[in-house]
């Protein structure tokens, strides 16, 4: 793991054609989408959408796979950015109706109904399922969210049967108010799940912050589905880490590829290498309790989450 990995690429006003593949694959089949995607512009870049992150990349391609399943579902993704795992679900499998959102900022959302339409005009041979564009900021105006989706008389307060997240918990301060979102948003059934990818850069103790954060709001980890066809653990590597429950169902898996700045795959594109570790609450290095960013850029963790109890 000496070659140095970016977490993500891109840059503002700038388009990328991503073409999407199986997650398990480094090459794109010919015949797989194109989606161009505009990464925004903004001039709130604590919020980090002005690049397009690897994780986005890796969720997009598992709903291309139907390794996250969101066929016949109502679908929300939170915190956007491009939006690649919603045009993604939208383009390449059968939701009811999907909604992508991301900071109530004129510029961010522009670019998402941008990239929807782009990715639309690309793509003229397949239907795109319903989408619609929308403004939301964590915890705020989310009734708004839920009116997005039709009432009827046999579901007169819809919510979402699948919520998507993409490299959404880097920051520790957010997690409440990301939490409240995902807690009102999401339907209170028994197959009803979160789907969220996030890479190692974020920080082992800033990921394992959130899934406590989530367990205690009445969330839990959940084997994902289609599990054969993810990495498999080495057999040296242990299954999970008591001090989080669930844990074991966490996939950390190895990242390589690259993007060069034209736009241009090179490297394969950015892929899984096939390899894969325990998720760990800590993982010990010679040096220190936690690994450098240039060893942590290397790993994405892929979860499941549902509620612990329904009613």
């Amino acid at each position: 793991m000496s070659t140095d990995v970016s977490p993500s690429f891109g840059r503002p006003g700038t388009v990328l054609r991503y073409r999407l593949k199986r997650p398990d694959a480094s090459v794109a089949a010919d015949d797989a989408p194109v989606l161009p995607i505009m990464i925004p512009e903004t001039t709130i870049y604590m919020l980090f959408a002005h690049r397009q992150w690897r994780a986005g990349m890796l969720l997009a391609d598992a709903i291309f796979a139907g390794l996250v399943p969101v066929d016949d579902q109502w679908v929300l993704e939170l915190g956007a950015g491009t939006g690649l795992p919603a045009l993604a679900a939208s383009l390449t499998r059968h939701p009811r109706k999907v909604v992508v959102t991301d900071y109530d900022d004129a510029a961010i959302v522009q670019a998402l109904r941008t990239n929807a339409a782009a990715c639309a005009a690309a793509n003229p041979q397949r239907k795109m399922a319903l989408l619609t564009v929308a403004g939301h900021s964590w915890g705020h105006r989310i009734d708004d969210v839920l009116d997005l989706l039709p009432c009827t008389p046999k579901e007169p307060s819809p919510r979402f049967g699948v919520l998507l997240l993409a490299d959404c918990v880097w920051e520790r301060f957010s997690h409440d108010i990301l939490l409240k979102s995902i807690t009102h948003l999401l339907a209170r059934t028994q197959e009803a799940r979160v789907y969220m990818v996030a890479g190692l850069h974020t920080g082992r103790s800033t990921l394992v912050q959130f899934f406590r954060r989530a367990l205690e709001a009445g969330l839990q980890l959940v084997p994902l589905p289609h599990l054969d066809q993810w990495p498999k653990l080495s057999a040296e590597e242990s299954t999970g880490d008591s001090l989080l429950p669930g844990s074991e169902h966490v996939l950390e898996m190895e990242v390589g590829g690259d993007w060069d700045s034209t736009g241009s795959s090179s490297q394969g594109g950015p892929c899984l290498t096939g390899a894969r570790r325990a998720f760990l609450t800590a993982r010990p290095t010679a040096t220190a309790d936690d690994e450098t960013i240039q060893q942590r850029n290397h790993w994405l963790t892929v979860s499941s989450m549902a509620w612990a109890a329904t009613t």
